[in-house]
């Protein structure tokens, strides 16, 4: 879809995606398949077909190498919930008398993750800074310990109640008004974390949790006001 029609009604049937996206989706919280689901059938290109079993006579949608050029620029929203973001400050922090340099400083903290087997969504670096969007759920347990292992190595700041909003779609690569158009959409929103280039066919940002369904609305309003008969139903 579209969207999570669970949030947002007015989501409409994706007919064909490419595999490249479905992967994108279901990574940044798309739950029609798992994240790892798709990478079998990508290796062998083989066609996937979805199809709503309540709703047999419904179109489906047909995941493949390759689909047809779209006249949208995004071809589909996807949002995780509950998300975590960590801000790493290294400015100044001397280990043995000597000051980290910014390789220095991101191997220590992504080893210090490593340890408490935490696995960043999103990551944002610049010089000392570093901007980690994480599954909440992945710190259960260990967020305390976590934030005080990297609170020796850096000045450290957590924010929970977050979430990622991510547009993907193949058109994303090939069009620089992308990130202006989300701008403009969401200028009332306070917007985290944003990365687009990591995935070329991706645009991922990090708002607050209770915002999700609202930026949504507004984004669906201004990617999907019209649809490509072709690739939506």
């Amino acid at each position: 879809m579209t969207t999570d029609p669970k949030i947002f009604a007015g989501a409409r049937t994706v007919k064909v995606c490419t595999f490249a996206e479905a992967a994108d989706l279901t990574y940044f919280g798309a739950k029609v398949l798992h994240p790892k689901a798709i990478h079998p059938a990508a290796r062998q290109n083989i066609p996937v077909h979805i199809y709503n079993s309540k709703q047999p006579a419904a179109t489906g949608t047909e995941i493949n190498a390759t689909a047809p050029a779209c006249a949208n620029l995004v071809k589909s929203i996807a949002y995780k919930r509950p998300v975590t973001m960590i801000t790493a400050r290294g400015e100044a922090i001397v280990d043995e008398s000597r000051v980290y340099s910014p390789d220095d400083f991101l191997q220590t903290l992504l080893g210090a993750l490593a340890r408490f087997r935490v696995r960043p969504l999103v990551t944002a670096i610049a010089g000392l800074s570093v901007a980690l969007a994480i599954d909440t759920h992945e710190l259960d347990g260990c967020e305390a310990d976590l934030l005080k292992a990297l609170a020796k190595i850096a000045a450290v700041r957590a924010e929970a109640n977050q979430a990622i909003v991510t547009l993907v779609g193949e058109e994303v690569r090939r069009d620089p008004t992308l990130a202006s158009r989300v701008f403009s959409a969401m200028d009332e929103t306070h917007l985290g974390i944003i990365l687009h280039g990591s995935s070329p066919i991706s645009l991922s940002f990090v708002v607050a949790e209770r915002e999700v369904e609202r930026v949504i609305a507004r984004l669906h309003e201004v990617f999907f006001s019209v649809c490509d008969p072709h690739v939506f139903e």
